[in-house]
């Protein structure tokens, strides 16, 4: 079994940042675009890291609800219709009106436009992803140089 170190902890803790980072600012686009009308999507993007000790391995999970893909990466035109009662849900989130339709005709025609015109996508995984990566590169390196530097078996002269 692999032994926990100052290292260990270290690039534990960069995994916790970085899922953490990428995490808000997953729902920080999404709340910037306009992508949370009920608020489920945002709320429902949750991060967790696991350290095996036996494989000495870290691992940071970023949890989206499925339907997030289709935020994601649109739909394309010409696609089955999309389920009803989400769109119906959002409606009603919103507190959409009509005079000529019920809220239940509105997102069934709502669904059937998507359905014909599909959705433009809103690329909030990969770019938040980048996003972190890029601008915290140094701040996670400096932290995985400062796991080795404490850590006595990991420093070679």
């Amino acid at each position: 079994m692999a032994e926990t170190t100052n290292f260990n902890h270290a690039v534990a803790k960069a995994m916790g940042i970085i899922g953490e980072r990428i995490t808000d600012t997953m729902q920080n686009t999404l709340i910037s675009k306009g992508k949370d009308a009920t608020g489920e999507l945002v709320a429902g993007i949750q991060h967790t890291e696991t350290f095996d000790k036996q494989d000495n391995e870290f691992s940071t999970t970023i949890k989206i609800p499925g339907y997030g893909q289709y935020v994601n990466t649109g739909r394309r035109p010409g696609a089955k219709m999309p389920p009803i009662q989400p769109i119906l849900e959002w409606i009603r989130a919103r507190r959409i009106t009509t005079p000529k339709y019920t809220q239940p005709q509105l997102a069934w025609a709502i669904a059937k436009s998507i359905s014909i015109k599909g959705i433009r996508p809103t690329p909030f995984i990969e770019n938040s992803i980048e996003t972190v990566l890029t601008n915290y590169q140094n701040e996670i390196k400096q932290g995985a140089v400062e796991g080795l530097t404490e850590d006595s078996s990991y420093v070679r002269i």
